[in-house]
Parts: structure tokens; C-alpha cells; sequence
């Protein structure tokens, strides 16, 4: 097998373990790599630049923190 779908596997399956495990809520460290987490933010109310109020719904980020 060539060298790089080995490393095409490897990316892919890591990938699917990270997704996972986030969809679980589950924090990940990497060791060498580094650490994602969910991170949620609340819904927010801000003034638009027509004075209007503008509304931004409740969302969880994925945060990625590399290792120093």
C-alpha cells in the first residue's frame, strides 16, 4: 500500500474519531497535536448600524487549543 493512503487512512480516521467524540460532548487531547473542546455561546442581542436590534441565536464552536 502506498504511503500515502496510508496517511490518507490514518487522517480520516482520526477525523472520525474527533467528530465523535465532540458529537458526545467528550473533550479530546492530542498528544503532539493538541486539544479541541465544545465551547457554547448564549443567544446575544446587539444594536445593527441602523439602530436596529439584531439577534444571534445560541451556537457551540469547536475550539482548538495547540499544545506549547
Amino acid at each position: 500500500m502506498p504511503q500515502n493512503d496510508v496517511r490518507d487512512q490514518v487522517k480520516h480516521a482520526l477525523a472520525e474519531i474527533v467528530r465523535e467524540m465532540l458529537a458526545a460532548r467528550q473533550d479530546i487531547q492530542i498528544p503532539g497535536l493538541g486539544s479541541f473542546r465544545i465551547v457554547h455561546h448564549a443567544a446575544t442581542r446587539m444594536r445593527a448600524k441602523q439602530g436596529d436590534m439584531e439577534f444571534i441565536p445560541p451556537r457551540n464552536e469547536i475550539e482548538f487549543t495547540p499544545q506549547a
